[in-house]
């Protein structure tokens, strides 16, 4: 089901409309001998958070809730601190394929410790800063890393040249 809602990230862009799509995934259980949940998601170049919300019960004095997208970790929560709403959400990276890998695990779980995940949406961008995009942010870092990348070569090149002449003027 695909509706448009506001998606409230913080104060400051409050006015972006984004589309939200809430995916068809039954709520997922995670305890002790089932610390691991990992789902297959498709997405579209538009897609940029993964929201998700998680409730811990029974949890043991150092349970955490990490969850990573791709193997990369984006999200870990202290089982005795309930994250706000607007904090339960994954970053997508601008480069991500047509899918990604959600990977939810419970660490040091207690004895009874139950988790639950459910109501995982995929969020597209609406509106946004006239000054940020993030696949032009990703070209702009790649580029500028190549520039700085082929002057520092040119250089050290030249000061070798430079040696190089130096050092052949002195033995003549």
């Amino acid at each position: 089901m695909t509706s448009l809602a506001t998606y409230d990230p913080g104060a400051e862009s409050s006015s972006n409309s984004y589309e939200v799509e809430n995916l068809v995934v039954p709520p997922q259980s995670l305890n002790r001998g089932e610390p691991d949940l990992a789902l297959t998601v498709d997405i579209d170049p538009s897609a940029i958070f993964v929201e998700f919300d998680y409730d811990i019960r029974r949890a043991g004095r150092k349970t955490t809730l990490e969850v990573a997208i791709d193997r990369q970790l984006k999200f870990v929560a202290d089982a005795d601190v309930k994250v706000a709403g607007r904090g339960r959400y994954l970053r997508l990276d601008p480069s991500s394929g047509d899918s990604v890998v959600l990977q939810f695990r419970i660490r040091k779980p207690g004895m009874f410790t139950a988790a639950t995940v459910q109501r995982i949406r995929i969020v597209r961008g609406g509106r946004r800063s006239k000054n940020y995009d993030d696949r032009s942010a990703v070209v702009a870092i790649a580029s500028l890393g190549a520039v700085a990348g082929s002057v520092a070569t040119l250089g050290i090149v030249g000061a070798g040249l430079a040696l190089r002449r130096v050092l052949t003027r002195n033995k003549s």
